[in-house]
């Protein structure tokens, strides 16, 4: 899975270098593709976390 510090980068540059080319459409392109990974990769991980934080919880000895 990609890192999300990874994934921005990437997109930043990406968009930069569309900008930079006064190619607008294509730097809109990569904006809309970033937010909906972003959203896709946050929706996985809540649900991976949703599915192991009770397991994850006793093993960091938590309790209550």
């Amino acid at each position: 899975m990609p890192s999300p510090g990874g994934t921005a980068a990437h997109t930043n540059s990406l968009i930069s270098k569309k900008v930079g080319e006064k190619n607008k459409p294509e730097a809109d392109r990569a904006a809309s593709c970033a937010i909906v990974l972003v959203l896709i990769l946050g929706l996985a991980a809540s649900v991976v976390g949703s599915l192991f934080i009770e397991f994850v919880l006793r093993l960091t000895g938590a309790s209550g």
